[in-house]
């Protein structure tokens, strides 16, 4: 019995260090999907809606909301974010430093496919000097017609 527990407690961990992104996937079908990212609180917001402005506001407001929980990790960084529309993948890479030894770094990715988000993301968080880039989160939109996307800045 206790080697079972100890097989299963093994098992548990082995998959979290292997799966190291929360995949957030869409329970609902809106064609507009928005992540907004804080490096301070080292987590990424998702906001899904019929419109990208909404969408966009869902992520920015989560954002705040997370902010006002934690106000002494915060640093007022829920100002940029991405948006798809249509069936596509969000992707988040964040690295803890930098080959300077500066603040810690973000890449962020979309694409139609999986592996195409995760590649810009990986690059880019590279591309601002990350040294250790892992993944932070992936999310997915369900939809159909061109995948379309871009980054975005917060009314704030």
């Amino acid at each position: 019995m206790k080697k079972t527990i100890a097989l299963l407690a093994a098992a548990v961990t082995a998959a979290l260090l292997f799966l190291p992104m929360a995949a957030a996937n869409a329970s609902t079908a809106h064609p507009y999907l928005a992540v907004m990212v804080s490096k301070s609180l080292h987590a990424a917001y998702v906001g899904r809606a019929p419109s990208k402005s909404l969408a966009e506001g869902y992520a920015y407001n989560q954002c705040l909301r997370a902010a006002k929980a934690n106000p002494k990790a915060y640093k007022k960084d829920c100002n940029t974010g991405t948006w798809v529309q249509n069936a596509g993948w969000i992707v988040v890479f964040m690295s803890g430093r930098t080959r300077t030894g500066g603040a810690l770094v973000e890449g962020r990715g979309w694409a139609r496919t999986l592996a195409r988000a995760k590649y810009w993301a990986r690059y880019y968080c590279r591309a601002y000097g990350g040294t250790q880039c892992t993944g932070l989160l992936a999310a997915n939109n369900l939809g159909s017609g061109t995948t379309t996307g871009g980054n975005w800045i917060s009314p704030s």
